[in-house]
């Protein structure tokens, strides 16, 4: 054998070895990530996510990078995995991305199950004339929530055309509730289709659960399409950018909404229509369409002082709040996320308050700059703690076995939402839970 096929057979063994070591060094820390999750109670998925089926996988890899989370799915000895469960937020990258077409997106698991309502081929519930689109149904993914507000209202489009002589003129053909993307591409095709459109939501700004999403959060990855509007391209777009676009489609094409309306209920008439009631008024509507998701209304500490002003359930421009003394409570991603911004505004004093006495509910970055600030002094941190009462200038907290009083201008309140499954079963729909299904985009 000459010298230059030596000199060839080392190079290629050189490469085999550092590309065997390579891999071998990806897939441990995979693992490792996949056993913290396991130890911290982060491999329960939140909503949708992949499966991957390991006899059809052939360990490229492409799931892996074209997830826009990154570290939700690993290889572990040449086969995909999902690692990081609880982090995954179904933009299901992974599943387009896949030669192999080993993956599929599915809702609940096998061993937890996931309750939606059940629903027909054209998005409609039990009820007859109330449909639901989105993450309430189970479509977390932008791209399937906009297409489902658009032909849920395409459906209901076929019996609306008809307007009977008995509904008076106050009467909607439509309501949608929720004004997210599903709530948004629903309004637009009820505008393309002359269907009288009125729209409420519950906070006081368009864009549903992505405006409660923290900073330069990416929220989308693939193309959407609204009916009037046309195409949003965005290989990777973040919250500030889909807010920002929704808003000129708001705007451009005039779509009536109702802010602060909080649903109470929906009563059927038998004359044809549909009550939605809230604390401030009620509206009536011949169909009604629930795009509200899964997260519903914030949860409340329920202590004296939380109707004060200075109690709030998100974080918008933590610059607002500089110099400000901040109380932050919860111990999940968007607690910390919350209290590392705020803590990086000059002069703000920032506690985080959590009834734990660990942070062990959000992802590792999280924590690990969490647990970083508090040793730098930029975050005090309170474990096994809850607020007692909030007072104008302070609030009260029990820490451990004592009461402590902290001198306070805003407190923020993540302690998760409550479902909306409640007013649902009130209503009459019916519904089911689902332990590992795949959900199919109609």
């Amino acid at each position: 054998m000459n010298v230059e096929w030596m000199i060839a057979l080392g190079f290629m063994g050189l490469v085999i070895f550092f590309s065997l070591y390579k891999t071998k060094k990806e897939s441990e820390e995979a693992k490792q990530v996949l056993e913290d999750s396991v130890a911290t109670g982060q491999n329960l998925p939140p909503s949708l996510h992949p499966i991957v089926d390991p006899t059809d996988c052939i360990g490229c890899g492409a799931c892996v990078e074209a997830c826009p989370e990154k570290k939700i799915l690993g290889l572990i000895y040449g086969r995909a995995s999902l690692i990081q469960a609880s982090s995954c937020v179904g933009h299901g990258a992974c599943k387009t991305a896949c030669p192999a077409e080993a993956i599929t997106l599915v809702l609940g698991t096998k061993s937890h199950g996931v309750t939606i309502p059940s629903l027909d081929a054209k998005y409609q519930t039990t009820v007859q004339g109330l449909h639901v689109a989105g993450e309430l149904g189970g479509m977390g993914l932008i791209r399937n929530a906009t297409r489902q507000g658009k032909l849920a209202v395409r459906y209901m489009a076929e019996v609306l055309k008809e307007r009977p002589s008995h509904v008076p003129d106050n009467v909607y053909d439509l309501l949608v509730v929720g004004f997210g993307p599903a709530g948004i591409s629903a309004s637009l095709a009820a505008k393309e289709m002359g269907v009288t459109c009125m729209a409420v939501e519950q906070g006081e700004e368009f864009g549903g659960a992505i405006a409660s999403f923290p900073r330069k959060k990416l929220v989308m990855g693939t193309d959407v399409i609204l009916p009037l509007y046309g195409r949003i391209r965005a290989r990777t777009m973040q919250k500030e950018e889909l807010l920002d676009t929704l808003s000129d489609v708001v705007q451009k094409h005039d779509l009536p909404i109702t802010y602060g309306f909080q649903v109470s209920g929906i009563q059927y008439h038998e004359e044809g229509w549909f009550t939605v009631s809230s604390d401030k008024q009620d509206i009536q509507a011949r169909r009604v369409l629930l795009a509200i998701g899964r997260r519903g209304s914030p949860r409340t500490l329920g202590v004296p002082g939380e109707e004060a002003g200075k109690v709030a359930y998100s974080l918008r421009g933590p610059e607002e709040y500089q110099g400000d003394k901040c109380l932050v409570v919860g111990g999940g991603d968007s607690a910390l996320e919350a209290a590392t911004m705020l803590a990086d505004e000059p002069g703000t004093q920032v506690t985080l308050c959590y009834r734990r006495d660990r942070l062990w509910r959000a992802k590792r970055p999280n924590i690990d700059k969490v647990m970083q600030y508090a040793e730098e002094g930029k975050i005090q941190l309170l474990l096994e703690a809850s607020p007692l009462e909030i007072k104008p200038s302070s609030v009260r907290i029990q820490v451990k076995d004592e009461e402590v009083e902290l001198m306070n201008d805003s407190v923020f309140v993540f302690i998760g939402g409550k479902l909306p499954l409640g007013f649902l079963e009130e209503s009459g729909v019916e519904m089911r839970t689902v332990y590992g299904e795949e959900l199919l985009a109609i």
